[in-house]
């Protein structure tokens, strides 16, 4: 992704995401989208800034590590998460760094509330409540799985978005742990994409799931418009199940 050359969004949800997203967070304990991919489609927005090279995805505990390498040298590092209605969630960055992570609600808390899971680049992930109100912005509730902290996230608008689909949130997270800042969207009012510790200097993509290829759009910290990106997965390279 080029991104410094053609910085594009606060956050991203793909567009064509399946409507049976909802009571699905859960992650696809089967699917294993490690190997080495081909970017047949990398693009800002408006189809500039196009470029192309190669991904690399592996595991790392129960997350994914991803790394980019651009025709033109640039390279990005990330870490994935991927959701059980096919979908996978990414926060990337442009320089070497710790403390972030990719974190996606779901809107199907029987109690007012939004059940989240987040994954960090050491492999680390876990499952965070988001409760009342329905309505995403505001000041929330957390708590995180078993209670290991508690704390506040209010969800602030970002800026404004030609698409009404996908709204630009600022987001800051005030834990017994530690205060995170971070950026998402709120995707149909079902799904809320963020990348959580970071401010700058990065950004997050989300992809639907094919057989050997992701389909996807990208986005940088700050902005409000969505780059695509598609990946092939390369010969002898394909996905396998547990």
């Amino acid at each position: 992704m080029h991104r410094a050359a053609v910085a594009t969004a606060v956050v991203v949800a793909f567009a064509a995401a399946p409507q049976s997203v909802h009571a699905q967070i859960p992650t696809a304990p089967g699917v294993d989208l490690s190997g080495s991919y081909r970017i047949t489609t990398g693009a800002g927005p408006n189809g500039e800034g196009q470029y192309g090279g190669r991904v690399e995805i592996s595991r790392k505990g129960g997350c994914y590590h991803v790394h980019w390498e651009i025709h033109d040298g640039t390279t990005y590092e990330g870490v994935g998460l991927v959701l059980g209605s096919g979908l996978f969630a990414v926060a990337w960055t442009d320089a070497p760094r710790e403390g972030y992570g990719v974190v996606a609600f779901l809107d199907s808390d029987a109690k007012g509330g939004y059940i989240g899971e987040w994954c960090q680049p050491d492999g680390g992930r876990g499952d965070e409540w988001l409760g009342p109100p329905r309505t995403l912005l505001g000041a929330h509730p957390i708590r995180g799985e078993k209670g290991s902290y508690s704390g506040t996230l209010t969800v602030t608008r970002a800026g404004e978005s030609a698409d009404t689909s996908r709204v630009p949130l600022r987001l800051a997270w005030r834990t017994t742990q530690g205060d995170y800042p971070g950026y998402g969207v709120d995707f149909n009012g079902q799904l809320l994409v963020a990348v959580r510790g970071m401010s700058e200097g990065g950004g997050l993509g989300l992809y639907a799931v094919g057989e050997d290829q992701l389909d996807g759009q990208w986005a940088s910290i700050g902005f409000t418009a969505v780059g695509v990106e598609n990946l092939q997965r390369e010969p002898g390279k394909a996905r396998s199940t547990k």
